[in-house]
């Protein structure tokens, strides 16, 4: 993989993060009720996990820019998604319609489909970035922080337009029925 791209998808996964991060500090309180909601844990664990879990991506996303500790910064994040994944199997399984809490109460987006497909999505250009991506020195221009920006912006106006999507098609089957 050629470092600029992977420079780019590394910005990209790291502004996700941090917007994600800051998101759920900001409404801490609701946020440990998505985590709840989630039913995969006890309570005292969840809400425990539930608050290291934003500082943990905002770490995560930290080290994941720096060359030294871009390794570390990926098995952070990593593991966080395969916890998230876990969740989110768990919840489909269940038949549940819960809030994922992704991004706090900034977007109410529900546990789906996409939501286990953007954290798989997420977990491969983590691995794809570690594994291939050759170390990068920690030259960054402003296109590349603009470039991996762009690809979340993209990422959460795709997930908003799967929710209206969601959102339409229930409606319509209500009218229908």
């Amino acid at each position: 993989m050629n470092t600029d791209i992977g420079i780019i998808i590394v910005f990209h996964i790291a502004s996700l993060f941090f917007i994600s991060a800051i998101a759920k500090l900001t409404s801490l309180k609701q946020f440990l009720q998505f985590v709840l909601d989630f039913n995969v844990l006890p309570a005292r664990i969840a809400i425990v996990f539930g608050m290291l879990i934003p500082f943990l991506e905002f770490l995560g996303a930290a080290f994941l820019m720096i060359e030294h500790t871009h390794l570390y910064g990926g098995a952070i994040l990593s593991f966080l998604l395969i916890t998230f994944l876990y969740a989110i199997i768990h919840v489909l399984q269940s038949g549940e319609q819960i809030s994922c809490g992704c991004y706090g109460r900034w977007f109410d987006f529900k546990v789906n489909q996409f939501t286990l497909g953007k954290a798989v999505y997420l977990l491969f250009l983590i691995i794809i970035t570690i594994i291939v991506t050759p170390i990068y020195n920690g030259e960054y221009s402003v296109f590349f922080i603009v470039m991996g920006m762009i690809l979340t912006l993209l990422l959460l106006v795709t997930e908003k337009m799967w929710q209206i999507h969601i959102q339409t098609m229930e409606h319509l089957h209500k009218k229908l029925k």
